[in-house]
């Protein structure tokens, strides 16, 4: 809602400028709020704020409840005898009472409910007021009535229609149509005398220290002093249509006026000030005023909404018509301390700004400007003014009335970017151009310029020329950062961290730091020569940075595209943006200025901000907190003092609200919730905070709201107990532990017995698959050592056997032999009659080698036809033996003369104990000895014993005939 407040502060601002004089008062910033933020109607009448810190709104079409965000309507129905609301007044016991056209309603217990009296019921209540001993007193249309206890009774005259109640000196001051009455609780009534008047023309009564003040209805207003009633005319007080008297908070006293806004005189003040359209109100007609508990002034109005006057010390410029152009793009010193030359987008203005706001001069195309694009305006010591706009350099010399164009000899670049006079009175122009972008004319008038520094740095593009205290000048271009004394130019530092390409404020201040910015952030260069981004700085929003300029109090100002921040000397980054008065939230590259008083005067899209330092103070008001609704899954309550909550609420969603009213936008505030949380949550907006499945047991939410200023407030704790399901109760734990002791106790007996037979059926289980698991072993084992084919082992496991005979574990190899056969002509089986006849073959002679073998010998297949027989504890004799056996082998494969014969040649070694010889060894004798027996025709046996000298390798046995 606040920037649709904003968005319509511009208009109401100019509507009120058209009804001013050219020169007249300054513009105030106000924030307007009506139908659109969601106010019932348009005319209110009164303005309160409760106990809990909320701001009450009574208008003639209903009762509204505002928390800074959003406003809560009542109508009747909801606790309203009318909508038509007159009347509020808060009691000292924080009891809101609500005076309609039909009768009384009051807040209490944050509830409405109408209040039910025989004397009240159907009155219209148009007057409020508590007297010194906490009673409530009711002005109606037909008189005076007192709250005691419950109750109400009537006090004074009846039949007289009551305007205004004011408790003075243990009475009570009633301004009725009959005239001025002062009544006592006990029913004394005294008329006092009034000036005179028409009938039925008093509206309203109140005392300060002044005196006591009378408001008329076409009158005007009247004070009694020393020496009688005085008029109090205008222009002293605006208007003579009194509608309200107000003494506020503060103790100024407020006159609301039907026709010439509002008047305020603060406590020993010597004149009124005037709030009007004059000054940026949207209306002069004015029905009350009210101060929050922070100091904020809201004024009622009939048509025009409610309005708060924003911004302390600031108001606006040049929004009224009296500039060309609101648009302010620069700011310099005028003619004088107490003048300004403010730059627009239709031409430039000299402004006086001391002791009264006006125009003194208007320069554009009449004067000669070529362009009315004015970024800047510079005095020289000469007394020339020079003008910079969007396309050329153009000066008027003293006691001119005109504008010329530069001579062809001066070196103006060809695009403007900068003017600027130095400490020392000299001239700089920077800006674009192919021969040089750097420019400057010395009070001799010799003019000098440059297209690179000293140091070769390419000075064609220059955006800003920045003087410095010192009486040099520092000059940008692109990201560098130059510096000159009007002789040489040179780099000045490396160049600020900011993304970009070029520079676009540039500033100096007055600790020696130096601020750089542009479209990608700020940046500042200490005094140490380090540079330091400043763009995630606390309080900073904006990284579109069009100026930098410092005030007199040694804060640096920042001009953005969204508003403009102060850093201030202790470090802190505070915004100023409209909620603070500025006029418009986008500034301009040259619209910064601080004059010799020490006000600021900042230049906006929208206007010209004129803001006092000395005139803002921070607010040291706590603010309020108040968790306004915990929004459940089936249901909400309404302001929780503590939360039970069952299982399937663990769910919560608060609505929080924070009653800060000054800069409600940057009111904020913290959460943690004790028991699940360890630390608080960043700060927040108000508004929605939840938390969602939380496990059963114990909490405490803590809440802790801070103002614009910083101030925190009271931490506020609610408690919050979630239960557990029904079967995570303590109850139900312990029953069903006895109920599963229970059962578990006949359950073990009926299992006892269960195993035992159980165990028994087992055990004779696993002693039948103990055997079929043993069988199962050994069938894979022979699986994995043994043939398919021949059934007899396979090479690997055959070789194993033969490592395992040379080398037994931990004892000396013991004599064997070894027979390496090979079967003679299996090939041309296999190449005539196929792998099948082949394989019946290999499964034949197989068979009759292991009958040619000893009962404990060994017959493996050892590749292809060749098989390998291990003799374990054989002799040559015995091995001899076996071989000569293997040599009568025969096989046939088919029958008659087609019948194929197959026979087998071995060759043996008979291994000696001890000879510690390897496989290889072994092998390669017996295949040495079969090749010979293969040489020779095959078909029979060659053994030859391995028993080698110590030290010395098997030699490969010598020839020998093979046997039969």
């Amino acid at each position: 809602m606040r920037s649709r407040a904003a968005r319509r502060l511009f208009p109401l601002v100019l509507l009120a400028a058209a009804l001013a004089a050219r020169t007249g008062a300054q513009v105030l910033p106000f924030e307007v709020l009506g139908l659109e933020e969601g106010l019932p109607q348009s005319q209110v009448a009164d303005v309160a704020q409760d106990a809990d810190g909320y701001l009450w709104v009574a208008t003639w079409g209903g009762l509204a409840r505002y928390d800074g965000e959003s406003f809560t309507p009542f109508f009747v129905g909801q606790g309203l005898p009318s909508n038509r609301v007159q009347e509020l007044l808060l009691d000292r016991g924080g009891v809101l009472w609500i005076a309609t056209g039909s009768g009384l309603s009051v807040w209490r217990d944050r509830r409405l409910a109408p209040v039910s009296d025989p004397d009240l019921d159907g009155q219209r209540c148009r007057a409020l007021a508590e007297d010194g001993e906490g009673r409530l007193w009711v002005g109606t249309d037909t008189g005076v009535l007192v709250r005691e206890g419950e109750g109400f009774r009537p006090v004074g005259p009846a039949g007289g229609i009551v305007y205004d109640l004011f408790p003075d000196r243990g009475a009570m001051l009633a301004a009725t149509a009959g005239g001025l009455l002062r009544l006592a609780a006990d029913g004394a009534v005294e008329l006092l005398p009034t000036p005179p008047l028409p009938p039925d023309t008093l509206r309203a009564v109140a005392r300060t220290a002044d005196g006591l003040w009378l408001g008329t209805a076409a009158q005007g207003v009247f004070l009694e002093a020393a020496g009688g009633w005085r008029p109090v005319p205008p222009p002293e007080i605006a208007g003579r249509n009194v509608y309200r008297f107000v003494v506020g908070a503060s103790g100024t006293f407020y006159v609301a006026t039907q026709d010439g806004g509002l008047s305020r005189k603060p406590p020993g003040g010597a004149r009124f000030e005037h709030l009007s359209t004059a000054n940026g109100m949207p209306t002069d007609v004015v029905s009350t005023a009210f101060e929050d508990a922070e100091g904020n002034l809201w004024i009622g109005t009939d048509i025009g909404g409610l309005v708060r006057a924003l911004g302390e010390g600031a108001s606006h410029h040049g929004v009224r018509g009296e500039f060309p152009s609101p648009c302010v793009f620069g700011i310099a010193p005028g003619g004088s301390a107490d003048s300004l030359w403010v730059a627009t987008l239709r031409g430039a203005v000299h402004y006086q700004v001391r002791p009264h706001c006006r125009v003194l001069e208007t320069v554009g195309a009449r004067e000669g400007l070529r362009d009315q694009h004015v970024w800047k305006v510079v005095t020289t010591p000469e007394g020339e003014l020079w003008v910079q706009t969007e396309t050329i350099y153009q000066v008027r010399p003293p006691g001119a009335d005109r504008f010329a164009e530069l001579p062809p000899s001066v070196p103006a670049p060809q695009t403007t970017q900068d003017i600027a006079v130095d400490a020392a009175g000299r001239l700089w122009l920077a800006g674009y151009d192919p021969a040089h972008g750097v420019a400057m004319r010395d009070r001799s008038g010799r003019w000098h310029a440059w297209s690179a520094s000293d140091d070769g740095v390419d000075v064609r593009r220059c955006r800003v020329v920045a003087p410095r205290r010192s009486g040099e000048v520092l000059v940008a271009t692109g990201r560098e950062i130059l510096v000159s004394d009007g002789e040489r130019l040179r780099r000045y530092c490396d160049p600020p961290p900011l993304a970009g390409t070029y520079v676009s404020a540039l500033f100096e201040d007055s600790r020696g730091r130096l601020w750089a910015g542009n479209d990608a952030g700020l940046a500042r260069r200490e005094t140490d020569g380090r540079w330091r981004l400043l763009n995630d700085e606390p309080g900073l929003a904006s990284h579109h940075v069009f100026f930098a300029g410092e005030s007199r109090d040694g804060a640096v100002w920042i001009g953005t595209a969204r508003g403009a921040y102060r850093f201030l000397p202790g470090g802190r980054v505070e915004p100023f943006t409209l909620d603070d008065g500025l006029a418009g939230l986008e500034a301009n590259q040259f619209g910064f200025f601080a004059d010799p008083a020490g006000e600021v005067w900042i230049g906006t899209v929208a206007g010209l901000t004129r803001f006092d330092p000395t005139g803002r103070h921070g607010n040291a008001v706590p603010p309020r907190l108040v968790v306004e609704s915990a929004g459940l899954p089936t249901r909400s309550i309404a302001y929780p003092a503590a939360l039970d909550l069952g299982w399937r609420e663990r769910t919560i969603d608060f609505r929080v609200a924070v009653l800060a009213f000054r800069n409600h936008a940057r009111a904020a505030f913290r959460a943690r919730l004790d028991g699940l949380e360890e630390t608080w949550l960043p700060l927040r907006r108000p508004g929605e905070l939840r938390y969602t499945n939380l496990s059963p047991g114990s909490y405490r939410l803590l809440l802790q709201a801070a103002n614009e200023s910083g101030v925190w407030a009271e931490k506020v704790a609610l408690p919050i107990r979630v239960h557990p399901p029904w079967w995570q109760t303590v109850w139900f734990r312990v029953a069903a532990a006895a109920a599963a002791l229970a059962l578990a106790v006949g359950i073990h007996r009926a299992r006892t017995l269960a195993l035992r037979r159980r165990n028994e059926e087992l055990a004779r289980a696993v002693e039948a698959r103990t055997a079929e698991l043993r069988a199962a072993n050994a069938e894979l084992e022979h699986l994995a050592t043994h043939e398919p084919l021949t059934g007899r082992w396979n090479r690997r496991a055959i070789l194993e056997q033969l490592r395992a005979h040379l080398a037994p574990r931990g004892t000396a190899c013991r004599r064997f032999g070894c027979l390496l056969v090979d079967l003679d002509g299996f090939k041309r089986v296999n190449d005539t009659r196929g792998h099948a006849a082949g394989d019946r073959v290999l499964a034949a002679a197989a068979e009759q080698l292991a009958r040619s073998t000893r009962e404990h010998d060994l017959v493996g297949r050892y590749g292809g036809d060749e098989f390998l027989l291990l003799l374990p504890d054989a002799d040559r004799d015995a091995v001899t033996a076996v071989a000569e056996r293997v040599g009568r082998i025969q096989i046939h494969e088919g029958e008659g003369a087609g019948a194929l014969t197959v026979t087998a040649s071995c060759g043996g070694v008979a291994v000696a104990a001890g000879a510690g010889l390897d496989e290889t060894a072994v092998l390669a004798a017996a295949d040495a000895l079969l090749y010979r027996v293969k040489q020779a025709g095959g078909r029979g046996a060659l053994i030859e014993t391995l028993a080698p000298a110590p030290g010395n390798p098997p030699a490969v046995p010598a020839a020998s005939e093979p046997g039969p």
